[in-house]
Order: C-alpha cells, then sequence, then structure tokens
C-alpha cells in the first residue's frame, strides 16, 4: 500500500469498538481510525482537551473530502466525518501535493491534523450558543450573549487563538476561498461589522476566519499529541 495512490477498495479490519468517543455515529469504523484518535483524546491536556471535549462523535466517511462537522447549530458537542481513503490519511503523513491548501500554516499530518482542525470547528459551535459569557449587544436574552447575531463569530474565545473568529471591526487574517496554489496567497486580510450585525456563515469572509482559527489551532497541538 505504501508508496501506492489512493486506495480504491475499502478493506480494512473493523473488528470492535477501540475509542470509546466514538458511539456509533456511522454504521462502520476502521480499527486503526478510531485507535489513532483515541490516543489524541488520551494525550489532550488543558485547552486541548477543553476543544476535543466538544466533539460528541466522528466517522470514516467516503463521501466526505477530508473533514467536516456535520452541523453548525451553536450546540454544546458537534459530530464530524472524516476522510480515512488515502495513504497520507492511513500513513498520517503530510500530504505531498505542492498544491496543499495551507491556509497560513505549515502542512500538518493528514490525519490527526484534520481531525484537530474539525474539532476546533465543533468548538466555534459551542462557543456560538454559550449564554454566560460575552455582552449581549442586541438586548435580546432568547439569542446567547457570545454570538448575539448568531454568525459563529463570537464575543469571547477563552481557548487560544483569540483573534480570527472575534466578531470585531478589528482586521485580521482570513483563508482565500478560492486559493489555486502557487503563487497565488492563500490568506488575505478581512475585518467584520461586530456582534450586532450578522457577518452569515454562508459569506466568503466569514467562513473563512472560522478556517484560519480552525488550521492555527491544528498546527499548534498536532506535534505534540501522538500521531
Amino acid at each position: 500500500m505504501y508508496g501506492s495512490g489512493s486506495l480504491s477498495v475499502y478493506q480494512w479490519r473493523d473488528v470492535s469498538r477501540v475509542d470509546t468517543n466514538h458511539t456509533g455515529q456511522g454504521a462502520q469504523i476502521h480499527d486503526w481510525f478510531e485507535t489513532r484518535i483515541k490516543d489524541i483524546f488520551t494525550n489532550a491536556t488543558g485547552d486541548a482537551a477543553t476543544v476535543l471535549a466538544t466533539v460528541d462523535d466522528y466517522d470514516d466517511d467516503e463521501t466526505t473530502y477530508k473533514g467536516r462537522i456535520v452541523d453548525w447549530d451553536h450546540s454544546a458537542t458537534s459530530d464530524m466525518s472524516l476522510w480515512a481513503y488515502s495513504r497520507y490519511v492511513r500513513l498520517n503523513i503530510v500530504d505531498a501535493n505542492p498544491d496543499a491548501w495551507t491556509c497560513g500554516e505549515a502542512l500538518g499530518p493528514d490525519h490527526s491534523g484534520t481531525f484537530l482542525h474539525e474539532a476546533r470547528h465543533c468548538y466555534q459551535d459551542y462557543l456560538s450558543g454559550r449564554n454566560d459569557i460575552g455582552t449581549d449587544d442586541l438586548l435580546q436574552p432568547g439569542t446567547p450573549k457570545n454570538d448575539d447575531d448568531q454568525d459563529w463569530l463570537v464575543d469571547v474565545i477563552p481557548v487560544d487563538p483569540d483573534t480570527f473568529i472575534a466578531d470585531t471591526t478589528s482586521e485580521r487574517e482570513i483563508c482565500v476561498p478560492d486559493y489555486a496554489g502557487p503563487p497565488d496567497p492563500d490568506t488575505t486580510k478581512d475585518s467584520f461589522q461586530g456582534d450586532d450585525q450578522s457577518d452569515a456563515q454562508s459569506s466568503p469572509a466569514g467562513s473563512q476566519a472560522y478556517e484560519r482559527d480552525a488550521e492555527a489551532f491544528a498546527a499548534a497541538y498536532y506535534d505534540s499529541l501522538p500521531p
């Protein structure tokens, strides 16, 4: 398998439940996949553990490229799907594609790096639903104070990085969504409207702030957690 292209047949072992953090979102999940993520959960401490606590469940989904969280709904925990079917993921090495999208950070191991990136998205979703921190800018008791306008850009970010998804008018670095590879830049600068005016999640600037934040978090931890 090593040195070949992506696998066309999904034939790895799925014998038993390896990781209790995986509670059964998907019908099957490969043992090597669960074992690696179990090691990350087990060894995470401090801020990393705080972020991982917002991951409810995960599965390996051949229809998902790299990874995604299943729903953005301002909830305390979220499910994610990850892609398992390339040698870079299986061996947890850096994707050798010279045009790979880096979003301001050095590329990390393809499996653990993507897992940490998606875990940060779960944490972003959690922060947007918190009512115990933040400022009630709209004076509407029915909306969470940390994200009054419900655009997933928030007032308070307890776990670094604390700038990329801050809902302020300050300029910050975000990803470029249509990055086409060198020499094109993969980041740009942008600012937002504040927590009393929505910067919709579907807008390029808003969504790419989430991506820049997730990339920075993953880059800070993938070397310190087990591959």
